[in-house]
């Protein structure tokens, strides 16, 4: 019954919003899916010290909802509602049994009301809402709004964030401009600490997370080409240095440690088709400083930031039949650096979960509901798993695991897929992948025989191969299987360790509308 409510207080808001006005037109559109894993070796890795190798079996479903609202001529508003995001019969959520504080699975934090222990998504959640109001110098939009989307799918992530953008065209050009707001830091508290970690604040004042982005987009005959230029500024490690995941686990919020976090980025891109032939790419480039101390002399240098990725993937149409080829780079940490942040900064920086190239590697859907892939690999306290005081900081760069950004990796692949029937899409791909940078366990420090390298380099081969059914022209149901041979990168720094080979068969009934 209290869902009940709920959706009817949902709608009820929808409604009241069209109140005010007396010739609103309604479009809505969303999607629903239903989906079904089986993994056979979740943990990868067997020997003593490692969990025995077990298999999982779960279903996942979401219902998104998108009603867009004309208001005028020029004026809209937009909304997205996600609900039911979890999986079937899943009634925990947090970062730790009983845990009243946490994130929503789109990044955004929630506290549960009364105490209680944070569920899955039972009801509805906002995510999105914002004006767009066009004018004729340009569009502007207001409010939370889509974000981290450029270019390709390569280093994009489905993020939600308040914030403002401005778009004008002229001919070809295309330009934008943008601001948002991650983290307001003098409000960003659960009584009296930063980001509901349960750690008091140090020093609250000018602790917020922003992005600036400008760019252009110039579209000709056949494709299009653009260039970023982004800005991302973190002052929530002033107030929490803990987030960092170097300081010390015995005293996680040092105020010596308090620091600035800033990148400046340089992306550009392009697509292109000629006739049978399509091709696209996009270049990432970012420097700043992932710890601008402000006690260098306690503490030390400062640890900078440089980092590429590149990305190259092309396509040709044969008929009802496709082949093609794509190339992923993204640079990783060098163990003799240990001051300077080559990688790791998609993690950071929450940057990529849109690209999931594979079934199994870097695929976001996985590490959302299986996890991330961790066979030997060691887990740091306070950033794989909890500290001793309950401190944990998920997207850290000095995590080793593969989740679903893609980090510190060349990766091959070759796909092929056909049209039997126009109804019917069969699509098979096999990739390579191996690390650019043997990393260090704690590669913040120098190399040592208490901080040694990992064994191997070699994420593993991975054939996927998928069949996707148009039921009728808004339902399609997909089965597929991925088999991944893992490398010896998931011995970790372990040479004694055995790695054993993973697969999964999936399944996903989806309904777009």
């Amino acid at each position: 019954m209290k869902r009940f409510y709920v959706v009817l207080l949902a709608l009820g808001l929808i409604t009241a919003f069209s109140l005010p006005v007396y010739a609103v037109d309604l479009t809505l559109s969303g999607d629903w899916y239903t989906r079904s894993w089986y993994v056979s070796n979740v943990n990868m890795a067997t020997g003593p010290g490692y969990s025995a190798n077990n298999s999982e079996a779960l279903l996942e479903t979401r219902t998104r909802l998108a009603p867009h609202l004309t208001i005028s001529e020029g004026l809209y508003f937009d909304m997205r509602l996600d609900a039911l995001e979890n999986v079937w019969g899943d009634r925990s959520w947090g970062t730790s049994p009983g845990n009243t504080l946490g994130y929503s699975q789109t990044g955004m934090r929630v506290q549960s009301p009364q105490g209680q222990q944070i569920l899955a998504q039972q009801n509805i959640e906002i995510q999105r809402a914002w004006v767009t109001a066009v004018t004729p110098i340009g569009a502007l939009l207001v409010g939370y709004q889509p974000f981290s989307r450029w270019g390709t799918s390569f280093g994009d992530s489905d993020m939600s964030v308040p914030g403002v953008t401005y778009a004008a065209e002229s001919g070809p050009l295309t330009f934008i401009a943008q601001w948002g707001r991650y983290i307001e830091g003098q409000n960003d508290t659960f009584g009296g600490t930063v980001g509901g970690t349960g750690v008091p604040a140090v020093n609250a004042v000018d602790s917020d997370y922003d992005e600036y982005q400008v760019g252009a987009i110039y579209k000709f005959t056949g494709g299009e080409t653009g260039l970023a230029l982004q800005y991302i500024r973190i002052a929530t490690t002033r107030a929490y240095p803990m987030l960092l995941g170097i300081t010390s686990p015995s005293n996680p919020n040092d105020a010596n440690y308090d620091a600035t976090q800033y990148v400046y980025g340089f992306d550009p891109y392009f697509k292109y088709t000629l006739g049978p032939l399509y091709i696209e790419g996009e270049f990432l480039y970012g420097l700043g400083k992932y710890a601008d101390f402000e006690n260098n002399s306690v503490v030390g240098k400062d640890i900078d930031v440089n980092t590429m990725d590149a990305y190259l993937n092309a396509k040709v149409n044969v008929g009802p039949a496709y082949v093609g080829g794509m190339f992923a780079y993204a640079e990783g940490n060098d163990p003799d650096r240990p001051n300077m942040l080559s990688g790791g900064v998609s993690k950071w920086l929450q940057l990529g979960s849109d690209f999931s190239p594979c079934l199994i590697l870097w695929n976001s859907d996985y590490t959302n509901i299986v996890g991330s892939l961790k066979g030997a690999i060691p887990l740091i306290p306070g950033i794989d798993v909890p500290a001793a005081n309950g401190s944990f900081i998920p997207t850290s760069p000095y995590s080793h695991m593969v989740d679903a950004y893609f980090d510190n990796a060349w990766l091959y692949q070759f796909y092929a897929g056909v049209k039997p029937i126009p109804k019917l899409e069969l699509k098979g791909i096999f990739s390579y992948a191996y690390a650019d940078e043997k990393p260090t366990l704690l590669e913040w420090m120098p190399q040592s025989a208490s901080n040694p390298k990992f064994v191997g380099k070699n994420y593993g081969e991975e054939l996927d191969i998928t069949a996707t059914y148009m039921i009728f022209k808004n339902l399609s149901f997909m089965l597929g299987g991925g088999y991944l041979w893992t490398g010896d990168y998931f011995k970790g720094t372990d040479p004694s360790a055995t790695v054993q080979n993973n697969y999964l068969i999936t399944s996903k009934l989806a309904l777009n509308f």
